[in-house]
């Protein structure tokens, strides 16, 4: 009897703890379950994505007389336009087909939100394996999501550069769509965007100044003494431009490196499209001024279908001036 009773009271102990476990191993399963269908449904979503993405002018590439190709991120695909034939890509290929009546110009997207450099150069080298025929030109717009995306980093993996000590837990989160989207909610706060303001604040009016005046291009003088983040990224853009540029040629192409508007990450860029000696048209000076032209979308950081337009005769003009298409013209008036 008094063994029964003590079973009871063991059992009456152990009865909280008990539901206790029992809710928490309840809470870990959904939670395993949610984690698991989103990190499916992220990768469905890029997938589909990817595959509307391709663009719907790929039949006419044998047909047209000059062929352009445009890479880059979500200011390539045209993120913040109302419609794609309002991309900055579409508008080049208007605007060039207005000065140049007499050729039949097309203009391809093959922009992507969200792309690194290195995922730039993958698509880059797989697109121009399926065309029909090489690009006359090969426009590249990137490395803006490089402080925050670094997914494929090919610097990483041709250990052609190490990630700072500091990063290296980003590296092993990107690993999942889930732990990317992590980052990117908390890309711009705890990033390398914070480091390279303060480069971009400290270096660009004297930098702007000499190097104009010595090579008639802008080349920061960057260094390890920067920090480890700034030369991290200097290593990787410098790597992939120096990639890509070797890509479009092997194809026989020729290449152009653009930014967009005044970017912390621009200074690298140039540096890297200089020491690839590869042609590069640098932002528009006023570019820090768009938002009150109203040229910006809603979402303050893309174009609007106006912005495009500038930014697509801005491209025009530069090509232009490096003989990508005979004949330079001034900015239109906007």
């Amino acid at each position: 009897m008094q063994d029964r009773q003590d079973i009871k009271k063991e059992r009456a102990k152990s009865s909280p703890r008990n539901k206790f476990l029992l809710v928490l191993a309840l809470l870990l399963f959904i939670l395993a379950v949610t984690l698991l269908t989103t990190e499916i449904g992220l990768r469905l979503l890029g997938l589909f994505a990817a595959i509307t993405n391709t663009t719907e002018d790929f039949h006419k590439i044998e047909q047209a007389d000059y062929f352009i190709a445009c890479f880059g991120d979500s200011y390539t695909q045209g993120a913040g336009a109302s419609s794609r034939k309002f991309t900055y890509p579409k508008q080049l290929e208007r605007i060039l087909s207005e000065r140049y009546p007499n050729l039949k110009i097309l203009v391809i997207n093959e922009g992507f939100g969200g792309l690194n450099s290195s995922e730039t150069a993958i698509k880059m080298e797989s697109r121009l394996k399926k065309y029909p025929r090489k690009p006359d030109l090969i426009i590249v717009l990137t490395s803006h999501n490089n402080c925050w995306n670094l997914h494929s980093c090919s610097a990483l993996l041709k250990g052609y550069a190490s990630l700072p000590r500091n990063k290296r837990w980003v590296e092993k989160l990107e690993s999942t769509k889930i732990g990317k989207l992590a980052v990117i909610l908390d890309a711009r706060s705890k990033n390398f965007s914070a480091i390279l303001a303060k480069i971009h604040r400290d270096k660009w009016h004297e930098v702007v100044k000499e190097d104009v005046k010595k090579t008639g291009a802008f080349v920061p003088l960057l260094d390890p003494k920067n920090g480890e983040e700034i030369y991290f990224l200097k290593k990787w853009i410098e790597y992939d431009v120096a990639q890509m540029r070797d890509i479009a040629r092997s194809s026989g192409a020729r290449i152009l490196f653009a930014t967009y508007a005044i970017f912390d990450e621009n200074c690298l860029i140039r540096e890297a499209a200089f020491n690839a000696d590869a042609p590069y048209c640098d932002a528009i000076e006023n570019g820090h001024q768009w938002r009150e032209m109203g040229l910006m979308a809603a979402d303050g950081k893309h174009y609007n279908d106006r912005g495009y337009a500038v930014f697509a005769e801005h491209i025009a003009n530069c090509m232009e001036s490096h003989g990508s298409i005979p004949k330079k013209r001034q900015l239109a008036n906007y």
